[in-house]
């Protein structure tokens, strides 16, 4: 299957999700191991801790929500059902997702724009430094040197505001919940899928590339598809996307 779109991203985190194993022998199977995966992901996507909660009402008074058309939920589970779940999961369950969204970015040519650059310092025979990045900056003899300098103190910053989340306050590792196995590591891959997510519609969808670009911060957009997302049900990714256009005034609906 060819992933160019969210709803085929959905779809291949959905497929992985149904071949977890289920620790329920009883009848209590009312929400499947996808469903559970899924709703859990919604709420990294989306940046949205209450994002659940606000679908579930949307469920309840309109009869459908986004939790269902955009993230293929069936029935959106309570948060302490979703945790009692998925504690079990070891994080490397979700890890062929990954792989294929690692594939999709070769199937688009994507990875061909981008260049290895490691660098290696050392005093004395000694090495005292050493870290690779990768950039899409085409690397010649006459650029190299900016090209380190600059891929050395974005490390840096990365490492700082890294550190800054885990112990000035924000406790990142804390936010949803660490369970008795795997419940917290499980979270935080499906979190940085989200934002793997979010990096490959970057790239491959050009009306959430023009919206991002036309937002003044990353921050706004999430603002707005939260907002938007609590009100209004939209029966397709496609359909949110179209909507914020028409309201900013761009792409097809551009004012000329």
């Amino acid at each position: 299957m060819s992933v160019k779109r969210f709803d085929s991203l959905v779809g291949e985190l959905k497929r992985t999700l149904a071949g977890l194993t289920d620790k329920r022998t009883g009848e209590n199977m009312q929400y499947s191991m996808e469903t559970i995966g899924l709703s859990a992901f919604s709420v990294f996507f989306t940046q949205s801790p209450s994002f659940l909660a606000h679908q579930r009402t949307m469920e309840q008074n309109k009869g459908s929500s986004n939790a269902q058309t955009l993230f293929q939920v069936e029935k959106t589970p309570s948060d302490n059902h979703i945790r009692d779940m998925l504690d079990p999961v070891e994080p490397q369950a979700i890890y062929p997702v990954y792989d294929r969204v690692y594939e999709a970015f070769e199937e688009q040519g994507i990875l061909d724009t981008f260049r290895w650059c490691e660098v290696t310092v050392t005093a004395k025979g000694k090495q005292i430094h050493h870290n690779a990045f990768i950039t899409d900056f085409t690397i010649t003899d006459e650029n190299v040197a900016g090209i380190v300098t600059a891929g050395r103190a974005r490390w840096k910053i990365e490492n700082e505001n890294n550190n800054t989340l885990k112990k000035r306050g924000y406790h990142l590792e804390h936010n949803f919940g660490h369970g008795k196995k795997h419940l917290s590591s499980l979270l935080a891959t499906l979190n940085i899928l989200a934002f793997l997510f979010h990096s490959f519609l970057t790239f491959c969808d050009d009306a959430y590339r023009l919206i991002r670009v036309t937002l003044p911060t990353r921050e706004t957009f999430f603002q707005d598809i939260r907002a938007l997302m609590r009100y209004m049900c939209f029966p397709s990714w496609e359909a949110l996307m179209d909507f914020m256009m028409r309201g900013l005034e761009i792409g097809p609906y551009e004012v000329k």
